[in-house]
Formats: C-alpha cells, sequence, structure tokens
C-alpha cells in the first residue's frame, strides 16, 4: 500500500507510470553480487558535471579502492533527480545524486521508505570565485541584467528545479514575479540554439555548456553569484537510510570511493578528462575547458556544510519552492566520509 504523501512525490515527479506504484513496497538494502558481495545501485543525472558519473567510465572505476571487492556497483543515468528519488522509493537505487529541492521535497514528503541523507557534496554553486550557474542572452542583447528580463521568454531545463530557484531569485530581487515573464523548458544542450533561433531570449547555462555560450559571444545577464551572499551546496550524493542501515560496510565503502574520486580526478586530471570525454561521447576540448577548473569549474568541496545546506533549503521557502524547510542535521552526515572521526 502506498502512502498518499509518496504518491504525490512520485506523481509530482511526472514519473508514476514509469516507476510503477506496486513498487513502492520494495525494501532497499538488498541486492547481493556474485559471491555474497552486496550491490549498490547508484543513480546520477548529469555526465561529468555529476562527478560521481565518472564512477560508469571504466578507466577511472577500475583506480578506486573499495569497489569490485567491497561492494559491486551498478550505475544508472536518469532524466532528474525526482526520477533517482522515485527509483529509491521504489528499492531500486541505494545512492543517487539530488540538488535541494528534490532532495527537501523527498525529505518533507517522506517520498522514501525511512528517509534520505546527503553523504556528500557534489559541487558548490554561488561561489564568487568559481564558475556559477550562469543565465545568458544572445551576442548584442539588451538583455544584460535581470530587470530587463520582463516580458520576455526564459529557457529553463525543467520547473520546479534547483536550477528555476535561480531565475526565481533574480526576479524577485528586480522586483518582478514568475507571472512578469513566460518560462520554456529547454533541455540544456538545446538551450544556445533556442536562443539563436528566437525561441528563447534568455537561457541558464551550467559549467558545461556555458563555454559554448561564451565562445560565441553571448551576453551574460547574471550569474547565482550575484544572487546570494553565501555559496552552498548545490548537488550531493543522498543516499537511502535503509540503505545506509541494512548494507552499512558496502555503503561505507561506496562514500570512501566517493571520497577518492575527487582526489583521483584532481591528481591524473588529463587522463580523466580524455576517458570521460571518450565515455560519455563529448569534445575532449570541451570537457577539458571546465572540469575541475577554478576559473571554468564548480567549487568541489566534498565534505558537507550543514549550515550551508541549511541555509539554502530555508531560502527555498522564502522563493515559494518549499512549502517547510527541512532540518538538514537530520538528513545528512558526514560520518561515513574519511578521516570524519564520526562527525554529522
Amino acid at each position: 500500500m502506498v502512502d498518499d504523501n509518496r504518491r504525490k512525490f512520485i506523481k509530482s515527479a511526472g514519473v508514476a507510470g514509469t516507476v510503477g506504484l506496486g513498487g513502492l513496497s520494495g525494501c532497499i538494502g538488498g541486492g547481493i553480487g556474485g559471491g555474497g558481495t552486496p550491490t549498490i545501485n547508484f543513480n546520477y543525472v548529469v555526465p561529468i558535471e555529476n562527478a560521481a558519473s565518472l564512477l560508469d567510465v571504466p578507466e577511472v572505476r577500475e583506480e578506486l579502492e573499495n569497489v569490485g571487492s567491497a561492494y559491486e556497483l551498478n550505475v544508472t543515468r536518469n532524466a532528474s533527480t525526482p526520477d533517482s528519488l522515485n527509483q529509491m522509493a521504489a528499492g531500486e537505487a541505494d545512492v543517487a545524486m539530488t540538488t535541494t529541492v528534490s532532495f527537501a521535497s523527498a525529505v518533507n514528503q517522506d517520498a522514501v521508505p525511512n528517509g534520505i541523507s546527503v553523504v556528500g557534496v557534489d559541487f558548490w554553486d554561488a561561489d564568487p570565485d568559481y564558475f556559477s550557474v550562469t543565465v545568458f542572452s544572445g551576442p548584442d542583447s539588451e538583455i544584460t541584467e535581470p530587470a530587463d528580463m520582463e516580458g520576455k521568454t526564459l529557457g529553463v531545463n525543467a520547473l520546479g528545479t534547483g536550477v528555476h530557484s535561480i531565475y526565481v531569485k533574480a526576479l524577485q530581487q528586480a522586483g518582478l514575479t514568475q507571472d512578469d515573464v513566460e518560462f520554456v523548458e529547454t533541455p540544456f544542450p538545446t538551450m544556445t540554439s533556442a536562443i539563436k533561433d528566437g525561441k528563447i531570449d534568455v537561457g541558464i547555462y551550467t559549467a558545461l555548456f556555458s563555454v559554448g555560450a561564451r565562445s560565441d559571444g553571448f551576453t551574460k545577464v547574471f550569474e547565482s553569484a550575484d544572487l546570494w551572499d553565501r555559496a552552498f551546496p548545490f548537488a550531493y550524493a543522498t543516499a537511502s537510510k535503509s540503505s545506509l542501515d541494512n548494507k552499512t560496510e558496502a555503503m561505507s565503502a561506496w562514500v570512501d570511493d566517493y571520497a577518492g574520486l575527487f582526489e583521483y580526478v584532481r591528481n591524473n586530471r588529463d587522463s580523466v578528462v580524455s576517458a570521460a570525454a571518450t565515455h560519455f561521447e563529448l569534445p575532449e576540448a570541451l570537457v577539458d575547458a571546465f572540469y575541475f577548473t577554478q576559473e571554468n569549474g564548480y567549487r568541489r568541496d566534498v565534505r558537507i556544510d550543514i549550515d550551508a545546506l541549511q541555509y539554502i533549503a530555508d531560502d527555498l521557502v522564502e522563493l515559494g519552492f518549499l512549502d517547510q524547510s527541512v532540518d538538514v542535521q537530520q538528513h545528512a552526515t558526514n560520518e561515513y566520509l574519511p578521516g570524519s572521526g564520526g562527525d554529522s
């Protein structure tokens, strides 16, 4: 029997038919690989930008300490973070990359049986010393600041997301509301062509796609660092608490590899860029331009700053994305990270 909150979460994500409501009774924590080795099912959304997507790259995975011995790994790419959380609710994922809107909504709606916990950060946003999510208009556009977006068409990858919240924050600070603009859902890879074709007036860009926008002479309208007065975790690894309880050693080993992945990339960046570009069929020069760089790349701190995560969760209430905030302290922990000493 699926409770009402979980049903609402799955319905709101628009994938009820895909996930299968009956699957919610499944118990996360099962899954044993060959020889009795536990299997960790990991889901991500954005290749390369989600650092842990590199767990799907054989040349990188084989360099990590625990995978293949302490646990076996299944990696799945999804279209959105709600999709990943729906699979977690159905017992089909142990850990997934999420953002604050989907994470906090899942907590508030009790969408995943026994709850979820952030176990490590992927990348931060709104740090003025690093890349932050950026809104561009076309070359020589008269749209150069948030106030200029009034009456315009705004491209966004999906409504009701952390990326969407960046627009809403900018509109709010410019004295505008969402009623003053038109949003058009536009996939990140087609944002630039949509601007060039006149389908949208501005588009929002993550690090991977901003490289092309800048090279095409697009006009920067604003970036998230212009809007918030402190940086915050934007994407992070979120685990099912059932999996943490039922596969404790395997999950601890996965988090250890997750942290080790960041160190490995920093120490072997050139070979990782080449392998990742080949695996995900992207131009190597494009990946090299932004991946784990300070000028074009995100701030990467795997350890969870509870106060910073609470800050953005609280702000999403003010922006209308959450009905109520979440007590992040109850749903995030550093205890599985190397050298944590059990700290939360």
